[in-house]
């Protein structure tokens, strides 16, 4: 069908070409020569009347002025080339009218159409083949991308397997939900408890001591520094959140003794030789009272200063060296007492 379209299509064009060239130019020329005609006459009627009224005596003197003899040779050579070019016209015009002889005319209309039908389904068919094309190249890039990550995980993962497991430990994602860090802190803890439940073991006639917790009690939650109480004539543990406000103090006080002696041991040269205990005595019961200053007296002996910021008034009967405060409506004085 695109066969016979196009040698119908070439025919038809090539008569219609030459048709439409030689009826062109003859009735181009047909029209120019009408209105040649018609300019000669409007020109002749409007010369005439021009003529007869302007001051030439005569037609003779007028042409005479008005026309030279290069100017009538122009118009000769002109009207000359105009009917070769006519002749030369109706010639093709004949010519093709011979040639369109027995041509038929083929349905350009419904051919045309359906070409114009064929190229919108091919250029849409194409368009969607190019799309699909696009897409497969994004996707094998992408396959080719997600393979190489994949690669580089797997070497990473290989490379870091060890590392990461000892990451894991020491951030405590291990069972007992202990970091390193909290690790270290166990031991020192473990050595605090050791010399604090020896202090708090004599302050309290050897019913309480500290240790501390390994047992997990919540798995969100990282452990091991929990502390827990010891109850020697129950023989049971509880935590020391169950302690009473006396009890709590001595237990603060043996804690604060066990780390500074904890802290001066692995500090090398560095010596706590003092240390200032503020309040908490007026909770104690009166046996608990002098067995926790003895406690303190015996660092005293060690050589410790040990200072306490009280207004118990046992504590004065007990303390011989002491700063008194007191204040005034002037103000407030200090003396030493000894």
């Amino acid at each position: 069908l695109e066969g016979e379209l196009k040698q119908a299509d070439d025919n038809n064009r090539q008569v219609n070409e030459k048709y439409n060239e030689t009826l062109g130019l003859v009735v181009g020329a047909e029209q120019e020569l009408t209105r040649c005609v018609t300019a000669c006459k409007v020109a002749n009627g409007e010369y005439l009347t021009k003529l007869e009224a302007s001051d030439f005596p005569g037609e003779q003197a007028f042409l005479a002025a008005v026309l030279p003899e290069d100017r009538i040779h122009a118009l000769k050579t002109a009207i000359e080339s105009y009917r070769t070019a006519l002749a030369n016209a109706k010639d093709r015009h004949q010519r093709t009218e011979k040639d369109a002889k027995g041509l038929i005319l083929a349905d350009l209309n419904g051919l045309h159409e359906k070409l114009v039908a064929a190229i919108a389904e091919f250029n849409e068919r194409k368009k969607i083949n190019i799309q699909q094309e696009e897409a497969l190249a994004a996707k094998i890039l992408e396959q080719k991308r997600a393979d190489q990550e994949r690669r580089n995980i797997n070497q990473l993962d290989t490379k870091y397997q060890t590392l990461g497991r000892i990451a894991d430990v020491a951030n405590g994602n291990n069972n007992k939900r202990t970091s390193f860090h909290r690790f270290i802190l166990q031991i020192l803890l473990d050595e605090v408890l050791e010399i604090a439940s020896h202090r708090l073991m004599k302050m309290t006639n050897h019913k309480f001591y500290l240790s501390r917790d390994d047992g997990l009690r919540d798995a969100r939650k990282q452990s091991g520094l929990d502390l827990i109480l010891t109850d020697t004539v129950t023989g049971t543990q509880r935590t020391v959140k169950t302690l009473s406000g006396g009890e709590g103090f001595l237990a603060a006080l043996a804690l604060a003794l066990g780390l500074c002696d904890v802290v001066q041991a692995h500090a090398g040269g560095v010596k706590l030789d003092t240390i200032f205990i503020d309040e908490g005595f007026g909770s104690l019961s009166p046996d608990a009272l002098d067995q926790a200053i003895d406690v303190l007296n015996s660092l005293s002996g060690e050589g410790r200063l040990v200072g306490i910021i009280s207004h118990v008034p046992e504590l004065k009967e007990q303390i011989n060296a002491q700063l008194q405060i007191k204040d005034s409506p002037i103000g407030s004085t200090a003396r030493f007492r000894v």
